[in-house]
């Protein structure tokens, strides 16, 4: 069976959607079957976030240092302390009122 969808055809066909398990102390990925195109595309994301969890990626995975921030990133620069420049400059005006105001 076959959907239109935004001037897409999409196939219902059987698409294998990705499980993250617990094996040997270690994240890995599983096969599970999925049934609709909606499932198929998650299971893409799925599968990236496996990749960074349990791949070599995850070794580089931080939570930003910045007060309040639940976010996280990949540390691709051995400086880089928070998720964006945004949180950094937050953090790094703090430190700076904090400085001034104990004069």
């Amino acid at each position: 069976m076959k959907a239109r969808v935004g001037g897409l055809v999409l196939s219902h066909s059987i698409h294998s959607g990705p499980t993250l398990v617990l094996g040997n102390a270690h994240l890995e990925r599983a096969v599970q079957p999925g049934t609709s195109p909606v499932t198929a595309g998650l299971a893409g994301v799925a599968r990236n976030s496996i990749d960074i969890l349990a791949g070599d990626g995850a070794a580089t995975l931080r939570a930003c240092h910045a007060p309040g921030c639940v976010l996280y990133f990949i540390k691709a620069h051995p400086r880089r302390e928070w998720c964006s420049i945004a949180c950094g400059n937050r953090v790094r005006a703090a430190r700076h009122y904090q400085r001034t105001r104990r004069r």
